[in-house]
């Protein structure tokens, strides 16, 4: 394991492949965590020919079977975890295993892509504290959070140095209350997953209001208990100037009329992408601005 002074601006950069280069460049010859980085990194970049890819994947695949041991120490036993560019870069888990190695684990390893299932306040509140939604970049949470566990989840983005660029938070009991308590926390947030909660009209107030959303490309609010006034109130905001993806599916009340209000929109001049329900036909279909296709 790479000492405290190599690693802090690997996990403070977590994109940048300098530190990583740098960290390996001062392990011994030979060290497999070395040649991970170098052959990672390699195989991150753009314009590899056939063969050179090939050889590399082939010495990635001989490095991560012979000392996986080694390169997953911190994430033994977790569900899903994934190398990349030499370290752990993405992990899935449920929160109770997370809970028992989090303080190591993120103090050692830069992920930025996390999945936590079965999540509760308690437990947001645990990871919050250990460090794991500090650096972490696509982040998703599953499980009966509620409002609360919402705030909790708001309290630990807002210690945050740097944007969360994307968050999944679907099926998790959330109104406009906690909407409202952590829209505040999204600032530079590109994407956005709602999906199957209960944030009404209301909780999409609180989105158009919000300052915090500029950034905000992918947004989903499937089945949200929508009515067309929610449509309206997103045709007509000035928060949201970037946005270019939609999904407005499974919301009963929302009609053509409240649709028609979104593809007339001065104000989404982005928008290009649009899933909404088909009720006749019991089918989503997406529509492009100036055409429509079944999803």
């Amino acid at each position: 394991m790479l000492d405290r002074e190599l690693l802090a601006p690997i996990l403070a950069n977590p994109l940048d492949d300098a530190p990583r280069l740098a960290a390996a460049a001062t392990l011994p010859p030979g060290d497999p965590r070395a040649e991970l980085v170098l052959v990672q990194c390699k195989l991150a970049t753009r314009g590899l020919d056939r063969a050179k890819r090939a050889t590399l994947k082939r010495r990635e695949l001989e490095l991560t079977t012979a000392h996986r041991p080694l390169f997953l120490s911190l994430a033994a036993g977790l569900e899903y975890a994934r190398l990349r560019r030499g370290f752990v870069d993405e992990i899935e888990a449920s929160a109770s295993q997370l809970m028992a190695r989090a303080e190591a684990l993120f103090a050692a390893e830069p992920v930025t892509r996390l999945t936590v299932k079965g999540a509760d306040r308690g437990s947001l509140e645990g990871l919050g504290a250990a460090g794991a939604f500090a650096r972490v970049l696509q982040l998703t949470v599953r499980g009966p959070i509620g409002d609360d566990g919402a705030a909790t989840l708001a309290a630990a983005l807002a210690k945050r140095t740097f944007p969360l660029l994307s968050l999944n938070l679907g099926g998790n009991g959330l109104t406009s209350k906690g909407l409202a308590a952590l829209v505040g926390s999204l600032s530079g947030c590109h994407m956005l997953g709602l999906t199957d909660n209960a944030i009404g009209d209301e909780g999409v107030a609180v989105l158009t209001k919000s300052k915090a959303l500029a950034a905000l490309e992918v947004l989903f609010l499937t089945k949200n208990e929508l009515t067309d006034d929610a449509l309206v109130l997103l045709a007509k905001s000035a928060g949201l100037p970037v946005l270019a993806r939609l999904g407005v599916a499974g919301n009963d009340d929302v009609t053509t009329d409240g649709l028609s209000k979104l593809a007339k929109s001065k104000k989404l001049r982005k928008l290009r992408w649009l899933e909404y329900t088909d009720a006749d036909a019991f089918t989503d279909r997406v529509a492009v601005r100036g055409q429509s296709a079944r999803g």
